[in-house]
């Protein structure tokens, strides 16, 4: 395992917190709760905060292929929806907005830490570390309900918000944004919200929520939203500076190796798909990689099996290489947005507890710009979490 000291500084960060309960050996904590199950450890650093890092389990990792032994091929994800706050749903409010709307986003301190597992449950998410094993009490990163346990409270925290006057909110798991309309009648050029980041705070503590301070945004003009840079006055959304540059050297990257990984190419195809919703150009310019994708996973190999791409995918790679090196304007934000099926994978929650069960189907969310409302159609694809 990379990185212990990481892993050591997590347990005892989880034990301090109430967290976690032990350690205790194998032969004392199965005497304690029965037979247990645990999941392989992985260390991922945080996008948004080099230096820090992510402990997953990975409840995906099956030691029987030809019996579904792990824990998320036992979750139903059927019984897991939640709501998000798709780009065309963002587009769609800040396209027909008054004059002076402001947005703010916030965060959530640990998020999932903060949602409790129903004992029957915490016999399978087990965390082992050596000869150690402690009984872990909250949701953890990896599971495949995870999303939905966290959903099952943050979705109702963002109708109570909304219902108590606090104009739009929006989430994307553990994101937040409050879209402000201004006062009327308007005092340019200074617009006053009618609520302020503070007020967040106190209703959030009123509710027993905890924001992280140290994420918000402000009430601003401008906003960061889904890994874009969204511009009320100027109707304008971009990609950020930082992360078109990021998307570039991951392109030039890729095209730069005699062959290719099937997960550096889900990486760039995510990304790249990413960029489409504001580069409407680049949806023909997809093709040939979502194809050399599929035509990878087809073939059965491992996510770290190598091979050259097809001529398409180089092609398709090549003009996304030339668009990313150029300055980008950004995408007018009119009504209605562009045709793009650009909906989320979702998952909810049942209760409080992980859930058992035997498909492997997840569901597919657009929002309405109308608050609450919701067309839901299905897609069948693989589950997972992350940070």
């Amino acid at each position: 395992m990379e990185r212990p000291l990481v892993i050591q500084k997590h347990i005892q960060v989880e034990l301090a917190a109430g967290r976690y309960f032990g350690p205790f050996t194998h032969v004392d904590l199965e005497n304690l709760i029965g037979p247990f199950q645990t999941a392989p450890l992985g260390v991922v650093e945080k996008p948004s905060a080099p230096g820090s890092f992510c402990i997953i389990q990975d409840f995906s990792f099956n030691p029987d292929p030809s019996m579904p032994t792990s824990l998320n091929s036992q979750i139903d994800l059927d019984d897991f929806p939640c709501i998000w706050g798709f780009f065309d749903k963002v587009f769609k409010i800040i396209a027909s907005t008054p004059e002076g709307t402001l947005a703010a986003t916030f965060n959530v301190d640990s998020a999932y830490r903060q949602i409790p597992v129903h004992p029957d449950n915490q016999p399978h998410i087990v965390f082992m570390w050596g000869d150690d094993f402690y009984i872990d009490t909250r949701v953890p990163f990896g599971a495949a309900s995870s999303n939905g346990l966290f959903a099952r409270c943050g979705d109702l925290i963002m109708i109570l918000y909304s219902r108590r006057g606090f104009s739009v909110v929006i989430k994307w798991v553990d994101d937040f944004l409050f879209i402000q309309f201004p006062l009327l009648p308007p005092q340019p050029p200074f617009f006053t919200a009618p609520f302020q980041e503070q007020d967040v705070y106190d209703y959030g503590r009123m509710l027993g929520w905890q924001w992280k301070p140290s994420k918000t945004h402000p009430y601003a003009p401008i906003f960061k939203y889904l890994g874009l840079e969204w511009n009320i006055p100027g109707c304008k959304v971009r990609i950020p500076c930082d992360k078109q540059q990021k998307y570039l050297m991951r392109t030039k990257s890729w095209l730069n190796s005699p062959s290719v990984a099937l997960k550096d190419t889900e990486v760039l195809v995510g990304s790249l798909v990413h960029c489409a919703q504001v580069i409407p150009d680049g949806h023909p310019h997809l093709a040939g990689l979502i194809c050399f994708l599929a035509a990878f996973n087809a073939a059965g190999r491992s996510r770290f099996s190598t091979r050259p791409p097809s001529p398409a995918a180089l092609t398709d790679a090549k003009w996304w290489e030339v668009i990313l090196s150029a300055p980008h304007e950004g995408l007018d934000i009119h009504s209605p947005p562009p045709a793009f099926a650009n909906q989320g994978i979702h998952q909810r929650l049942h209760f409080l507890r992980l859930g058992r069960g035997h498909r492997r189907r997840i569901h597919v969310l657009a929002v309405d710009p109308e608050p609450m409302e919701t067309r839901w159609s299905r897609h069948r694809m693989g589950g997972g979490s992350g940070c």
